[in-house]
């Protein structure tokens, strides 16, 4: 696996508001249906190549991520809902969906 880093106060944030700690949503990389697909949301204000990932972890986790310096640099990790759980329980084959197996 490649080395996962974060933002230590980003990941207090993180738990604060979504209730998912980055040590755990790491682990998200090693489930081999994990789908993925790039992130156009406006969040990335910073315009760097950034991802949004599904993949269990126990439970079904939705995962921002951007590489850097052959590092994958969590930034923002949740719960999936209930949409991104049947596009992940569908494996992305979903009419429209963008979402792509990343272990392909």
């Amino acid at each position: 696996m490649e080395e996962v880093v974060w933002d230590v106060k980003k990941n207090e944030e993180n738990i604060r508001k979504h209730g998912v700690d980055f040590e755990i949503a790491k682990f998200v990389f090693n489930d081999m249906n994990r789908l993925e697909r790039v992130d156009r949301s406006e969040c990335n204000y910073l315009f760097e190549d950034r991802y949004q990932t599904l993949g269990a972890v126990g439970r079904i986790l939705f995962v921002v991520y951007t590489d850097r310096q052959e590092k994958r640099r969590l930034i923002s990790a949740r719960i999936a809902d209930k949409e991104e759980r049947r596009i992940y329980y569908a494996g992305g084959n979903k009419k429209g969906s963008d979402w792509r197996p990343a272990n392909a």
